[in-house]
């Protein structure tokens, strides 16, 4: 069996790239643009975040069906005061949020 053999641009590419425009002439064009292709395959191969995520279904309300038996769920949180807030108040926003978590037993994954 013959090996293809797989063509790099890249080196070529770096040195076109240094010389000025007027003086790229129809080979060092062709050339960019097959070292163009080689990138936009490169990048199609890549996948997406959405694809390497494992889940089972996205519901409409934002849960998301891990496996046949576990569902994640996202809390966004929209108060930026808690900086600014004074220090009971910050106390009675973490209390609040350790009221949330310790609501759940020790078999919930968190």
């Amino acid at each position: 069996m013959k090996k293809k053999k797989k063509t790099d641009y890249k080196s070529d590419a770096k040195a076109v790239l240094a010389t000025p425009i007027e003086q790229i002439d129809k080979n060092d064009k062709a050339m960019l643009l097959a070292r163009m292709n080689e990138i936009k395959k490169y990048k199609d191969d890549i996948s997406s975040t959405q694809n390497t995520i494992g889940y089972t279904q996205m519901y409409k309300d934002g849960v998301c069906q891990i496996d046949a038996h576990r569902f994640s769920k996202t809390i966004q949180f929209f108060d930026t005061d808690y900086h600014l807030a004074e220090f009971e108040e910050q106390n009675a926003i973490f209390s609040k949020y350790c009221d949330l978590i310790n609501f759940f037993d020790n078999t919930a994954s968190f």
